[in-house]
């Protein structure tokens, strides 16, 4: 979607740029499910009792795409090895391998964290880490979209493995391909006119662009507070966009940019900096000349003679 507009952090003030109409030419593919050994299906969960186990999807994919998987509602909770022992299990064992049995479930926690892999039939993979609400680091994040790479052949299938025992929860899973027909059209399309003769300096980027409507531009800069930006003198609203990168709206025709960075709160921070070595400096001297008075001695009382 970046590629046919400028995504905005919040929303733009007042201009004359236009909202976007972005057009989406991806495919929702239907699929067959085949799971492996170790994984047991029940509605929206999968009991997991094999680290390693795996599920495969099979579908009809596209050549020159990118494959995604979309995985929604996903969540993991995880169990011990007398958690995953069914009760026919239990019966066979002997004294000894269930008093070994409820030793495990007594000292061993659930495990907080697993992995899982997603792999296409053509080479493209990903994997992620998840933790639960258990987790130290739990995120939040229940909707995964995995995108598994570009390929000029057509995919047919992706394998899922589960990297720890336990019960998977997964409200849905579909397959995407996104055709990279247009990708070439679409970077000229955002290619900035006269972008390539920006002058770069210290901390400062100028340059003239020549536009034919009201249009949002968007620099490979990382976005901070620090920036101001000005298009023909004027002072203008630097704006996040794209996640992480640097926007300033400009109206159509020829303009001249200049874009300059001071870091925030610089000249609060040297002037704490140098207060305190007055501060140093005063304490040092007050304690050299403290040193460099001569001690008082108490002079002893004259003892009156007794007649």
């Amino acid at each position: 979607m970046i590629l046919q507009g400028v995504v905005l952090e919040e929303e733009r003030p007042g201009t004359n740029v236009p909202n976007g109409n972005p057009v989406f030419v991806s495919s929702a593919k239907g699929y067959t499910l085949e799971m492996g050994d170790g994984i047991e299906k029940s509605d929206k969960q999968f009991l997991v009792t094999k680290k390693g186990a795996s599920l495969t999807l099979y579908f009809d994919g596209d050549a020159n795409c990118e494959t995604y998987v979309l995985m929604e509602g996903f969540d993991y909770e995880g169990k011990t090895g007398g958690e995953m022992t069914g009760q026919e299990q239990r019966d066979e064992l002997t004294p000894y391998g269930r008093i070994d049995l409820r030793r495990n479930a007594l000292y061993n926690k659930p495990p907080t964290q697993t992995e899982m892999t997603l792999e296409s039939d053509i080479g493209g993979g990903r994997s992620f880490e998840y933790g639960n609400r258990r987790y130290n680091f739990y995120s939040g994040i229940h909707d995964y979209m995995c995108n598994l790479g570009y390929s000029t052949q057509a995919p047919s299938s992706v394998t899922i493995s589960f990297g720890g025992t336990g019960l998977y929860s997964l409200d849905a899973v579909s397959i995407f391909s996104q055709p990279m027909t247009q990708l070439d059209a679409l970077m000229a399309e955002r290619k900035l006119p006269g972008g390539d003769d920006f002058i770069v300096g210290t901390n400062t980027l100028d340059g003239t662009v020549t536009l034919d409507k009201a249009q949002m531009v968007c620099f490979a800069i990382p976005y901070s507070k620090g920036w101001k930006a000005y298009v023909d003198g004027q002072e203008v609203q630097p704006l996040q966009a794209n996640t992480m990168f640097l926007a300033i709206p400009v109206e159509s025709g020829t303009h001249q940019i200049h874009l300059s960075y001071f870091t925030p709160h610089l000249k609060a921070g040297l002037a704490g900096t140098a207060l305190g070595i007055l501060l140093l400096l005063g304490m040092w001297i007050w304690s050299r000349m403290r040193q460099r008075q001569p001690e008082v001695q108490p002079s002893e009382p004259e003892n009156p003679e007794i007649g």
